[in-house]
């Protein structure tokens, strides 16, 4: 717990700030305190405050917003993401001189394989329930392999149009204002307080937490996906209660529903004419054809074997419903991981 009655205590980039706390702090003022108590100036357009039980509050866009009217109070626990200024000059500077060597970026690379795709840069591979969309340039110093922000778009287009997650939304009548990407802050399973994605407002904004630790790869889809799932869960409760957990188990079991649908051929959640049987999950076979006129032989015989397209159906379908058990253990694994962090550490946090 902070020392004083009359702090908060902050976490930034695995630096514990401790700021004065009154009732009358305003977030212009709040920013002007984390600058002190930092050493160095920050980005004030980049910083977004995590406040339990109330998500994620820009302070540079309501400046003389009362922090005590956002559910802070001296003792709370805070995260703070956000950057350097010098990080974000550094940044700007990278792109004007890439601009006057008449290097192409990456987005302008995607602008060409679009149009010659004769699509919209900013399409998605299909129907969704998302406003927009929004990614993180990267930082200086991130390592040579880390993916560009294109791809870090493409990869939220992927998760938005996902037909198991446009099904589970039609179904729920859930639209999301903003789908964005959050910085991987704290290691997974390490850090005291590591966030893997939250909902602002039950749908205003749901961010996800798209890349590795070290910036070097993104997190495996299906984890992506959960995470997505969960923060859909809190479109109707905002706390991790028995409610919230039921209504979490229960998208998920929609989601493999309709994965094992899909795989056998038949629709599942919506009828309409976008989900049918020729999609079948990330690492389903595909069963779009007819009878497969594959071989194979059994070890010590001779008698051939034929495997058809609704063998394969059966298989993709069994498999879907072997990934979701996996989810369901991993993610009561994590819950219970996730809870003993916050009781010790933070305290929980609404909506993430």
């Amino acid at each position: 717990m902070p020392k004083s009655s009359q702090e908060v205590a902050i976490t930034f980039r695995g630096q514990e700030l401790r700021p004065y706390f009154d009732e009358s702090l305003t977030c212009a003022a709040l920013i002007e305190a984390l600058q002190q108590a930092v050493g160095q100036p920050l980005a004030p357009q980049t910083l977004k405050l995590i406040i339990p039980k109330h998500g994620a509050l820009r302070l540079s866009q309501t400046p003389d917003r009362i922090l005590h009217s956002t559910g802070v109070k001296p003792g709370s626990k805070l995260l703070l993401m956000g950057s350097y200024a010098s990080e974000l000059d550094a940044l700007q500077e990278s792109s004007q001189a890439a601009s006057r060597l008449r290097l192409p970026d990456f987005d302008h690379e995607a602008a060409r394989t679009a149009q010659r795709s004769q699509r919209p840069a900013n399409a998605t591979l299909g129907p969704h329930f998302f406003g927009s969309f929004q990614v993180l340039p990267l930082p200086p110093g991130a390592p040579p392999s880390a993916p560009a922000p294109s791809a870090a778009l493409s990869l939220l287009h992927k998760v938005a149009a996902d037909p198991a997650i446009v099904a589970v939304m039609a179904a729920h009548d859930w639209q999301v204002g903003l789908l964005s990407e959050m910085p991987p802050e704290g290691k997974v399973g390490i850090s005291a307080v590591c966030i893997l994605g939250y909902n602002v407002n039950r749908g205003q904004e749901i961010s996800l937490r798209l890349r590795t630790d070290d910036w070097r790869g993104f997190r495996k889809y299906l984890r992506i996906r959960e995470t997505l799932v969960h923060e859909l869960a809190h479109m109707v409760f905002d706390e991790h209660d028995a409610n919230f957990k039921q209504l979490n188990s229960e998208l998920l079991k929609e989601v493999a529903a309709h994965e094992a649908a899909a795989a056998a051929g038949t629709r599942t959640l919506v009828d309409t004419g976008v989900f049918g049987g020729d999609w079948l999950g990330e690492n389903a076979a595909d069963s779009a054809a007819a009878p497969v006129p594959a071989q194979g032989r059994r070890l010590g015989g001779d008698r051939p074997i034929e495997r058809t397209a609704h063998g394969v159906r059966q298989s993709a379908a069994a498999a879907a419903l072997v990934r979701w058990q996996q989810q369901q253990q991993q993610q009561q694994e994590c819950q219970q991981l996730q809870q003993q962090q916050m009781t010790r550490d933070t305290g929980p946090f609404a909506r993430l």
